[in-house]
């Protein structure tokens, strides 16, 4: 069973990345093109809720990001990197041919979705960035403090395996409050993420999120962002165009239409 259960009609496919990665994409509905890029312990299920919604007047795309089955789980460790995931949501949309589109991310998807906007500004009709900017801190230790847990975390997928490092990733601090507000829609979490690829969360936290520059050294670099951008982050405060930054944003804003 998948996360909310599925739509139909969704097309799904299997494309390649200039790297001979083998990424899991699914497709929905018609119009303006939203690709959606999930967060580390998420998959391209988690954004069902969505695609029910937008997939009415856009065409919606979801995938698996590398290291997450049903897509290839690479054992080289050099194969994950923060421009390799930025680079893999360009290669889905060369696969699907898709020119132009909204790309919306959480967490580590919303990193990812930034550094598309970055780089790629051409491919951007917008960029939402929802729950972006963890370890991204000005003071010193305390991104100090959480590069060591990320550090933590990777070795933990890799020593425990998916099922016992699944289950304490799940029931961490920072997911109390998904577990306690929903507790049916936790427990599918929980399952799916005991699904996933422990060398995957391995190889994606020591490689990807471990390595990735924070929020405050890509502050330059966000400035030049001139597509339309939407971010939420506890870590930062509000900035000015054309890049702004809310301290507090509902989750459930990300389900209002995007501007076509």
């Amino acid at each position: 069973m998948r996360f909310f259960g599925v739509c139909e009609s969704t097309a799904m496919a299997r494309i390649s990345t200039p790297d001979g990665v083998k990424l899991h994409v699914e497709e929905v509905g018609s119009g303006t093109p939203v690709i959606f890029v999930h967060e580390y312990a998420g998959d391209y299920r988690s954004w069902e809720p969505q695609l029910r919604h937008f997939s009415r007047q856009h065409r919606c795309v979801t995938y698996s990001q590398r290291g997450y089955p049903p897509s290839d789980v690479p054992s080289d460790p050099a194969r994950y990197s923060q421009d390799l995931a930025r680079d893999d949501v360009i290669a889905v949309m060369e696969a699907l041919g898709i020119d132009k589109a909204h790309v919306v991310g959480h967490s580590m998807g919303a990193y990812t979705a930034l550094h598309v906007g970055i780089r790629y500004p051409q491919r951007c009709l917008s960029v939402t960035a929802a729950g972006c900017g963890w370890g991204s801190t000005p003071d010193a230790a305390s991104r100090d403090a959480m590069k060591a847990l990320a550090a933590e975390t990777g070795k933990m997928f890799a020593a425990e395996g998916i099922v016992s490092a699944a289950a304490k990733y799940a029931d961490a601090p920072m997911r109390q409050a998904f577990k306690h507000k929903n507790p049916r829609g936790w427990s599918e979490f929980a399952r799916m993420l005991a699904e996933h690829s422990a060398e995957g969360h391995a190889h994606t936290m020591l490689n990807l999120q471990l390595k990735r520059p924070t929020l405050w050294e890509m502050e330059a670099a966000t400035r030049t962002i001139f597509v339309s951008t939407a971010a939420s982050s506890s870590s930062v405060r509000c900035r000015r165009r054309p890049f702004w930054w809310c301290r507090v944003r509902a989750i459930p804003s990300i389900a209002r239409s995007p501007r076509r």
